[in-house]
């Protein structure tokens, strides 16, 4: 079963691994050290941010951070990219948000 739903705090250690997972493989050029000193203040400023997470059997597979009406980031942990869970995030969103 496939659930859109609002960041909790139970989600935030999840969240942040398929964030610096997702930066050290797409970013290959920027030094692992760039993502891994920064993943503490990231997964610290998660809770602050607005973020839904795509959930498919439990298990969060991706997200999207939000500020306002501009997307601040699409992450898919990297297995899982390739099967459309980004364009269900963008979706999800774009439902949402219409009419405001």
């Amino acid at each position: 079963m496939m659930l859109i739903r609002k960041l909790q705090k139970s989600d935030i250690a999840r969240v942040a691994d398929i964030w610096l997972d997702t930066n050290l493989k797409a970013h290959d050029f920027i030094s692992a050290k760039y993502w891994n000193d920064h993943f503490e203040f990231v997964k610290g400023m998660l809770p602050q941010t607005e973020v839904y997470v795509y959930e498919s059997n439990r298990k969060i597979q991706g997200f999207i951070g939000i500020n306002g009406e501009h997307i601040e980031g699409i992450f898919v942990f990297s297995e899982m990219q390739s099967q459309g869970i980004g364009k269900v995030l963008l979706n999800a969103l774009q439902r949402c948000t219409k009419g405001t």
